[in-house]
């Protein structure tokens, strides 16, 4: 019991260290351009993804295989089809629920980079953060169930600060976010790769942003990166 702890405290521990450069990264950019909501989050999200590179290679010999840094096609294309068949009914019961609600401030204003951002950028850094460092180190040193469940919890809390201006939206987008990071970080367990979890972060935004255009509110976009 005892070693489960200290793996799960270092788990935390690692994910609080991909994650604060970023966070920092982004508060600085912000000032530095005038709070640009397309630098800010372009700059936090690559900042995620070097934070990772440089994590595994400097504590792990860059031994980024046993982190997801793989490539597998099959699991990846059966993600993208249990991924909208999830995120689907998923959508459209978040859409009653936050309806009314206004459109997430952090999101881009021109498509492009919005698209960038919600359907590359976002889930190839945050996956690289959730699934690829924090649950490939708990996948070898806990069980199976653990190493999904704790980066999938971690994801879902990392999605009420954003939404905290709305407790429907909060709750909501945190719920689907933990339903997306179950999915994930099974597809990321069983293939041993990345590409999975990142189609399925795609296809969870993706989807959740077809319908919050079809109901012009944009309230629906299920995890919001």
């Amino acid at each position: 019991m005892l070693t489960w702890i200290v793996s799960v405290v270092e788990g935390l521990a690692l994910w609080l260290l991909a994650i604060a450069p970023g966070v920092v990264v982004s508060v600085l950019v912000a000032k530095a351009t005038g709070g640009n909501v397309a630098a800010c989050a372009f700059a936090a999200q690559a900042c995620y993804l070097a934070s990772v590179v440089l994590v595994i290679a400097s504590l792990f010999g860059g031994r980024y295989g046993d982190f997801g840094f793989a490539v597998d096609y099959h699991y990846t294309l059966l993600a993208v089809l249990v991924s909208t068949l999830v995120s689907l009914p998923l959508g459209l019961g978040l859409s009653r629920i936050t309806r009314g609600e206004p459109e997430p401030p952090f999101l881009p204003e021109r498509p492009a980079h919005r698209a960038v951002l919600m359907f590359a950028l976002a889930p190839a850094s945050e996956e690289a953060v959730f699934r690829g460092l924090v649950e490939g180190f708990l996948l070898q040193h806990v069980d199976p169930c653990t190493a999904v469940a704790v980066p999938a919890v971690l994801f879902a809390l990392g999605h009420l600060i954003p939404y905290s201006y709305s407790k429907r939206m909060a709750a909501a987008v945190s719920a689907s976010a933990l339903i997306l990071g179950l999915v994930a970080g099974h597809f990321r367990m069983v293939s041993g790769s990345l590409l999975p979890a990142i189609a399925s972060h795609a296809v969870f935004n993706a989807v959740g942003y077809h319908i919050s255009k079809r109901d012009k509110s944009g309230s629906a976009v299920i995890t919001s990166l």
